[in-house]
């Protein structure tokens, strides 16, 4: 379900600074054109090319919406006035701003960059679109009466917007088939933005028509059921931490969860971080491989889903913990992928059927050991 997550925005952006970015930097080029009314300067073109790049080089999906957007209102805008060369420099920062797309292009093809795209093709994370809208609540149905009252009223300052969720959600669905990237990070673009701009429009539009008395008890009653809602959710969380802070099982979570990691274990990684080379390769399994390089700053052989060659490299983990390799095997495994430290934690210990390690490569050295946690060198 990680199309649910995305349904809240302030979820997603407190740890992920790229999405974050990406929102903020596009809508303020998108402001900044409305505010110029798409008539740019020399200079106007030079800055807005190299936010774009920017844009892009940090989170494509943002600029790929964008460039959309820019290029589909600056048909529009020429079919209307019949005016091309007024509209050039629109197309101009939309052909600038492609170098960050083929660069990156080049990169994704190279290893270890391939592992990205091939993340994507084989973990496609689709949008159930039925649910999806439903689980933005009123603010869908308040838009689509947005829509209705822009294109009546003829508000050309809400076309732009209204652009964005169509082009949005063209996106998600091309992406739905075509596999080299996953639909649902069209829904990380700031999709809330223009679904909040045009339901405001809505409400405003509908103060004009009915009993203003009636559209503010309305807000306040959704308000309300919001705030509701928002304890509600808040209730069940820190009971499912508290619950699960007690139980302390498992002692390493696997798929994420919400646990905190145990202190000991933790006590290993900064061991990393304070005695080791960030460039000394470490073998762990996947949870302390995705913990060690944002606290230790090591790298790790095998990580997160987006590890080059991940199934193979798993298989290896495995095959390596389990004790299924003799001296010579394990040695060669551990030359060949340039590590130098392996991580043997309750995670690892578990693949190894609660043996030590030494008892099945004696050529380990321990060099850092507690309660939970042992960590080896081996030249």
């Amino acid at each position: 379900m990680e199309w649910w997550s995305n349904t809240d925005s302030l979820q997603r952006i407190a740890f992920i600074p790229h999405i974050l970015f990406g929102q903020i930097v596009s809508y303020l080029i998108l402001l900044g054109l409305m505010r110029k009314n798409w008539h740019l300067s020399n200079r106007d073109l030079l800055k807005y090319a190299l936010s774009l790049n920017i844009l892009g080089l940090i989170f494509p999906p943002s600029l790929i919406t964008l460039d959309a957007v820019i290029f589909l209102l600056a048909v529009i805008r020429i079919i209307k006035s019949r005016r091309l060369n007024q509209y050039i420099p629109l197309f101009l920062i939309v052909l600038f701003s492609l170098p960050s797309q083929i660069y990156l292009l080049i990169m994704t093809r190279q290893i270890p960059w391939v592992a990205l795209v091939a993340a994507h093709e084989v973990n496609h994370m689709l949008i159930p679109f039925s649910d999806f809208l439903l689980s933005l609540g009123p603010v869908v149905f308040l838009c689509l009466l947005g829509i209705v009252f822009a294109l009546i009223n003829r508000q050309k300052n809400m076309i732009p917007f209204i652009l964005y969720l169509v082009v949005t959600y063209f996106f998600a669905i091309v992406f739905t088939y075509y596999q080299a990237q996953s639909p649902l990070r069209f829904t990380q673009t700031g999709l809330q933005i223009p679904l909040g701009i045009l339901a405001t429009y809505a409400l405003y539009c509908l103060t004009r028509k009915i009993s203003r008395e009636i559209i503010y008890g309305a807000i306040m009653i959704y308000i309300l059921i919001s705030f509701y809602t928002m304890y509600l959710s808040w209730q069940w969380q820190y009971s499912f931490i508290t619950a699960r802070a007690h139980a302390n099982i498992p002692a390493v979570p696997y798929p994420p969860q919400t646990m905190y990691p145990l202190k000991s274990w933790m006590d290993a990684i900064r061991y990393l971080r304070d005695y080791t080379l960030r460039s000394d390769v470490v073998l762990a399994d996947i949870t302390a491989g995705n913990y060690i390089p944002a606290y230790a700053a090591n790298t790790v052989y095998f990580g997160q889903v987006n590890t080059y060659d991940y199934d193979n490299k798993y298989a290896l983990l495995q095959i390596f913990f389990k004790g299924d390799m003799n001296e010579n095997q394990a040695k060669t495994f551990l030359l060949q992928g340039n590590i130098k430290y392996i991580f043997f934690g309750p995670q690892e210990k578990d693949l190894a059927g609660g043996r030590n390690l030494e008892e099945i490569y004696p050529f380990l050295k321990t060099t850092f050991q507690n309660d939970t946690v042992k960590i080896y060198s081996w030249h």
